[in-house]
């Protein structure tokens, strides 16, 4: 009896044993299973960079010697007048400054096929009393512009408020303002090395005559972008 109850014991630890480890093996499907089938949606943001730019820095890179106006003719009625500090000038209709910031993906760079959105988030603060038209560009390493970000035109960001005096008493700002950009840009991006951004100050107003500018008025402006990625869980690294 007691040989017949061994053996019954033996025969049941072999089947707990191979169940379990049929169990097991189940387990580990299934888990594989779901690491093929979950994903990971993380978001990265860059910093491309941040520039501020005064009146001073522009006017002194003007390419062209701005024509000093007589004092007999200061108070000619003309939209060509530029006042600037305590000098007026015929003036240009607007002046052209541009930034250069060296760009990477970073880390995400081997990820590029996994990246469902590309958003670039831009904040300003206008101290100038003149609008000001930006525009974006993506350069390859040959500086050659592969695209660029406003395809309607350049964008307007406004001008500062003025006193009766024209000095700033209010200065134009914009936060958070988000671009959306198409799939295309997403492999356009991996083959840029450098995002221009290309400021334009106007300076003729039709709706004021005479606009003072002082060396002081100043523009900033930051740019980011941001990506999200949909990773499944085994690329995850």
């Amino acid at each position: 009896m007691l040989q017949i109850n061994k053996a019954h014991n033996i025969k049941l630890l072999y089947y707990v044993v191979a169940v379990i480890f049929l169990f097991s093996a189940c387990i580990d499907d299934d888990i594989k299973n779901i690491e093929d089938n979950v994903i990971f949606s993380p978001e990265y943001s860059i910093p491309v960079g941040s520039d501020s730019v005064t009146m001073a820095e522009v006017v002194d890179n003007y390419p062209f010697d701005l024509i000093l106006i007589p004092d007999s003719l200061d108070n000619l009625d003309s939209l060509n007048i530029f006042l600037f500090d305590s000098s007026s000038y015929f003036s240009p209709v607007y002046f052209d400054y541009s930034s250069d910031y060296t760009y990477n993906l970073g880390g995400i760079a081997n990820k590029i096929d996994y990246i469902t959105s590309l958003m670039l988030r831009l904040n300003c603060i206008n101290g100038i009393p003149a609008r000001v038209q930006l525009q974006v560009y993506f350069l390859n390493q040959f500086e050659i512009a592969l695209d660029s970000v406003f395809q309607d035109g350049r964008m307007i960001i406004e001008a500062a408020t003025t006193n009766d005096e024209g000095e700033v008493i209010d200065k134009y700002k914009l936060f958070k303002h988000d671009i959306y950009l198409d799939q295309e840009f997403i492999d356009i991006m991996s083959q840029t090395t450098t995002v221009r951004v290309s400021s334009r100050i106007e300076l003729v107003n039709f709706n004021v005559r005479h606009i003072r500018y002082f060396s002081e008025n100043d523009f900033w402006m930051q740019l980011g972008v941001r990506f999200k990625l949909e990773l499944p869980v085994n690329d995850v690294n």
